[in-house]
């Protein structure tokens, strides 16, 4: 079976102060809207007093399926 790279994408795991959360994510525009509206929260937190600014995203992986040979 022949499956593109984006067919293969399952979950976009984003690491954020050294904690993952994983999102259901099927392509890679569905990963870039994931990644924007995270980066729009995070900046909303920066004006959080508690927060004070120090929350980042640390890395992001997309995890594929295994390919089915």
């Amino acid at each position: 079976m022949n499956t593109t790279q984006t067919e293969r994408i399952c979950t976009l795991e984003i690491v954020i102060d050294e904690v993952s959360y994983y999102y259901e994510a099927h392509s890679y525009q569905r990963v870039a809207e994931i990644l924007a509206s995270q980066l729009v929260v995070l900046e909303n937190l920066k004006k959080d007093e508690y927060y004070n600014g120090k929350t980042t995203i640390d890395s992001f992986t997309i995890h594929h399926f295994a390919e089915v040979k």
